[in-house]
C-alpha cells in the first residue's frame, strides 16, 4: 500500500482578535477566555499601540474595555472604520453618545456575552 504524502491538510487559522485594554488583569483574563475559545487574541494596553496594529494588521473584531478612555475609544472606533473591522465594545452603562459600533456587551453578561457578540460579528462580516 502507497500513502501519497504529496496532499497537504489545512488547518484553518483562528480568528485574529484585538482587546484593547487599560486594565492589565481584565486584558490578560479576556485573552484567556477568547484564546481557549479557539481565538488568536492580541491583547493591548495602549491605544495608541493598537492603533498603529490596526493600521499595519487585519483582525476580524476589535474589542474595547470598559475601563478605556472615550478619546481612545473614539480614536480606535474611526481608525477600525477605515479597515472595515468590527468592533464591539465592553460597557457598564449605556454609551449614548458613542460612535456607531457593530456590537455592545454589558459587562454583567460575562464571557458568554462577549463570546456570543465575536461570534456574531464574525458571522456578519462573511
Amino acid at each position: 500500500m502507497q500513502i501519497n504524502l504529496s496532499k497537504s491538510i489545512t488547518t484553518k487559522a483562528a480568528p485574529k482578535l484585538l482587546v484593547v485594554s487599560p486594565n492589565q488583569n481584565m486584558g490578560a483574563r479576556r485573552q484567556r477566555l477568547l484564546m481557549a475559545a479557539g481565538y488568536d487574541a492580541t491583547t493591548l494596553h495602549s491605544a495608541d499601540k493598537a492603533l498603529s496594529l490596526l493600521k499595519t494588521n487585519a483582525y476580524e473584531a476589535l474589542i474595547l474595555g470598559q475601563m478605556l478612555s472615550y478619546l481612545d475609544k473614539r480614536r480606535l472606533i474611526e481608525q477600525s472604520r477605515k479597515s472595515a473591522t468590527p468592533v464591539i465594545v465592553l460597557h457598564v452603562l449605556p454609551w449614548d453618545d458613542s460612535p456607531k459600533t457593530t456590537d455592545t456587551v454589558r459587562v454583567t453578561e460575562g464571557a458568554e456575552g462577549l463570546l456570543r457578540a465575536i461570534k456574531n460579528v464574525i458571522a456578519e462580516k462573511k
